[in-house]
């Protein structure tokens, strides 16, 4: 990551990036990546599983409090601020080997993704990242009637970062949540399909119109051939 901020830092401070798009969305991505450097993935509410093996076996779920603080078992808290996702295996190890000799720490990180719009059950999910992306909003009850699913949109920090044709591509493919690029704190937006709809005052005035339009053409016709 720190690489990549140098080459894209580079590339600013040279002018090599002329395109106005191709600037700002290289400003955007060394503002996100500095950001994770320094604050790391975790944010709170991200939960994620581990296990120690040691005499024993101990496995159970975490969550990160807004403090960044974390508890593990009966050991102290550890905090995980400025820890990327990659890093949290060994992190936790590190934290787990000042009070236990020989244990081992494996972690399986959640995704933590709310879904919102028209779904049965709208809410926050936290999934495994090789779950898929149809299997997510299935958890969430699946789209009501009248609610077209390929068509929803993933949001991240108010901006759109997965668009109505991309989340279809996803879906066809089957893509997992890490393939398709969706990470703890987006939303899944499910819009309604749209369809016309009429009320019954309003069948009975286009039943009106199209009656008094047909009228006035018969009447058209006979003045036209008595003519």
């Amino acid at each position: 990551l720190t690489a990549r901020v140098d080459s894209l830092s580079s590339q600013l401070a040279s002018g090599a990036l002329r395109d106005k798009d191709a600037r700002a969305q290289a400003e955007r991505d060394v503002a996100e990546l500095r950001l994770r450097l320094t604050e790391g993935d975790f944010r709170a509410g991200d939960r994620f599983f581990y296990t120690i093996v040691v005499d024993n076996v101990i496995s159970d779920s975490a969550s990160v409090r807004d403090d960044y603080m974390v508890s593990i078992s009966t050991l102290p808290d550890v905090s995980v601020k400025g820890v990327l996702a990659s890093e949290l295996t060994s992190h936790l190890s590190a934290h787990v080997a000042r009070y236990l000799k020989n244990a081992t720490v494996r972690t399986s990180l959640l995704t933590r993704v709310s879904v919102v719009g028209t779904v049965l059950r709208p809410g926050v999910y936290h999934v495994a990242p090789n779950r898929t992306v149809g299997e997510l909003v299935m958890l969430a009850g699946g789209p009501i009637q009248r609610t077209n699913m390929r068509e929803f949109e993933v949001v991240r920090r108010g901006a759109v970062v997965m668009s109505k044709k991309m989340s279809r591509a996803a879906l066809q493919a089957g893509q997992t949540i890490e393939q398709a690029d969706i990470r703890s704190g987006d939303e899944i937006r499910v819009p309604a399909t749209r369809q016309f709809r009429i009320s019954w005052a309003q069948a009975v005035q286009i039943l009106f119109v199209l009656t008094s339009l047909t009228l006035a053409f018969l009447q058209f016709i006979q003045f036209y051939y008595r003519e």
